[in-house]
């Protein structure tokens, strides 16, 4: 393997742990688009702690930001979406997982549905 190769891997083994707890925590907050206040916070806090500059309210939205870190090229750009999906459960599967209440989707209100996502995970 590669000295480079190398280095990558063991820098996602030494923060497997932090970047595991930062996911579950996004996860966990199963915020709405255009509301993920508190996941978008946490994101670009944690990028801050690593030197990034970080700018937020892009683009008029509260939660967008962009991060950025160096100068120069290569140039990298990251798009990551973060929000909850209305309708869907916050249930950690590999498959969409519709919110079922006696047999039937629940999809009649945004808030009903986060609600019953965040409860799942208390």
């Amino acid at each position: 393997m590669s000295a480079e190769k190398e280095c990558a891997f063991d820098w996602i083994e030494k923060n497997r742990k932090p970047t595991t707890e930062m996911s579950d925590k996004v996860w966990e907050f199963a915020e709405l688009g255009l509301v993920e206040f508190k996941s978008s916070a946490l994101l670009a806090d944690e990028l801050a702690k690593h030197d990034f500059r970080v700018e937020r309210g892009i683009a008029g939205m509260p939660t967008a930001f962009v991060a950025t870190w160096g100068e120069g090229k290569p140039v990298i750009g990251i798009m990551g979406e973060y929000d909850a999906l209305p309708g869907l459960s916050q249930k950690k599967v590999p498959s969409i997982a519709w919110l079922l209440h006696d047999g039937q989707v629940i999809i009649d209100s945004p808030v009903e549905v986060v609600a019953s996502a965040r409860a799942h995970h208390t």
